[in-house]
Parts: C-alpha cells; structure tokens; sequence
C-alpha cells in the first residue's frame, strides 16, 4: 500500500472513499481539475451549503514539502480578504503508511489571467488588474509575507470581475526560518516572473520588493501581449542568464504611457533597492499620476 503512487486509480479510490467518509454532504467530480508536483485537485459541491468547492489532495515526498504546505494553510487563514481563497478545513487521512494532506477551500469562478489576456486587454483593463494585484500584494506585504510566484496563471479574474490571489504553495513568511536550503543553486519560482534573487538563492534579499519585481512583468505582459524577459529566449537557461543580468533599459516600451514605463522600469532593476520600496508606494505614485 506505501508503494502506491498519487496518481495510481485504486489510490485515488481510496482516498476519495475517506473523503466520502468525512464529508457525507459532498458531491465530489472524481475527475481531477488539476494535478501537478505532490498535488491533485478536485471540485465538489457542499449539499448543505448550496457551494462549490476545491478539494486539494496532497501527498507529502518530503518533509520540505510538509513544510510549504502546513505554511500555506497558515498564511491563507491570516490573510482574510475578497482578494485570497479561503481555507473552509483541513484533515490528515492516512492510506496504508501515506500521509495525505487534504484542504477544502473555496472555489473562485472565473478565469486565469493567462486565459483573459491570450485575446489582449485594452489599455485601461490592464491598468485595473495592475493597481488590484497591487492593493493585493500590499495586503501580502502587511503580513511580513512575499509571495514568490506572482504570474498570470496565480491570478484569477472572477465571473464579478474581482481579482483573487493564488498559490501560496512557496511563499515566504519573512519572520520565520527559510525553508529552502543554502545549498540550492536556485530559489522556488517561476521563471521568466522571479526576481533576480530568486533565480541566484539569495535568501537574505528577499523582501516585498520580490514580488514587485514579478508584478512590473506581469504588468508589462498585459500591456504588450510579451513577457519582457522570456521574448526572443529559447532556452530555460538563456532565461535565466537574461533575469541575472537584465537592463531595463533595453526592454522595449514603445506605447506604454510614460509614468507607466517609469514604474516599470524602476521594479525591473536587477538591483533590490533600486525598485519600489512597496506595493503602496506605487499606487500613491500611479493615484498621482491620474490612474
């Protein structure tokens, strides 16, 4: 039974038959809506509550991936706001000698900032999801947290047009120990959305400013349609040789309004205190600039 792998069907049966078990009021798809590393996920919907809900089944690997998880259950339930999901409860089942971390969570309709933005968004659409990520990360930022994965498939525009915040999966509780090691030649991201002290591990430089390194290109995306640091790579390594040694100066910003490219440019310095000093600073800068 130990030797049975996450995504081998009889494993699945039996955890979803626990899953029945503690939650007789769900009606569970057994059809996943999303896999990926030590984690499966699965949308359900609570009789008693009339909701739709994600069910996420997690098989830990390692005690690091424990870790990250117990510390994203923490962080979701400090963070209460329209802009995050929110954790409903969690429970530990056991299958043959396997842990299995599940977490029931509220299901936000709506689509990726990926899907949204294959078609393009006009101008001032883009601006609107820039300033909510903003006020989003400053919620983030308040709580001595960084996020560390900011991207467009980590944000989520609802069927009511809000923004909501995702995957706290790597996140980074600035008062508590790092869980990555010192020895890893590279921090947890994305590439092509990690900040330069991302990509080289250098723990003790991460802070707010990370994340508003990830938000410029995330902004710069939507505006273009192009990711400044991905555009003409064709390799993961060129990727992150360009992040290490990337000048805004030579990112084109061409149709991108001045006090815009400012903002830009100034968040993706190489350089963590040339950027921003936080996600407040630039709304006040942008309210002052009429946006």
């Amino acid at each position: 039974m130990e030797n049975l792998r996450l995504n081998n069907d009889d494993f699945f049966r039996l955890v979803l038959d626990k899953l029945f078990l503690t939650y007789p009021d769900l009606e569970i798809n057994p059809n996943p809506i999303g896999h990926g590393g030590m984690k499966t996920v699965y949308q359900a919907f609570d009789k008693s509550l009339k909701k739709n809900l994600v069910i996420k089944i997690i098989k830990f690997t390692s005690d690091d991936g424990e870790k990250r998880t117990k510390r994203e259950i923490d962080i979701l339930k400090l963070l209460s706001s329209r802009y995050f999901p929110v954790i409903l409860d969690t429970q530990i089942v056991k299958i043959g000698q396997q842990e299995i971390f599940i977490i029931l969570e509220s299901f936000v309709t709506g689509k990726t900032l990926r899907e949204i933005n294959k078609s393009g968004l006009a101008f001032e659409e883009a601006v609107i999801i820039g300033k909510e990520l903003l006020e989003a990360l400053a919620l983030v930022h308040q709580k001595k947290l960084v996020h560390r994965d900011v991207k467009p498939e980590n944000i989520m525009i609802t069927e009511n047009g809000e923004l909501v915040l995702l995957d706290f999966g790597i996140a980074r509780d600035l008062t508590d120990d790092s869980i990555t090691s010192d020895l890893a030649i590279f921090g947890p991201m994305t590439i092509g959305y990690a900040a330069p002290e991302q990509v080289a591990n250098k723990k003790k430089l991460i802070s707010e400013r990370t994340d508003l390194f990830s938000w410029a290109v995330v902004l710069y995306e939507l505006l273009t349609g192009t990711n400044p640091i991905v555009q003409g790579e064709v390799s993961k390594e060129r990727i992150l040789q360009k992040t290490l040694k990337l000048s805004p100066d030579s990112v084109d910003f061409n149709n991108i309004p001045e006090e815009l490219k400012y903002v830009i440019k100034k968040n993706l310095s190489p350089v963590v205190h040339k950027r921003s000093s936080s996600a407040l600073e630039i709304l006040d800068f942008l309210k002052r600039k009429g946006y």
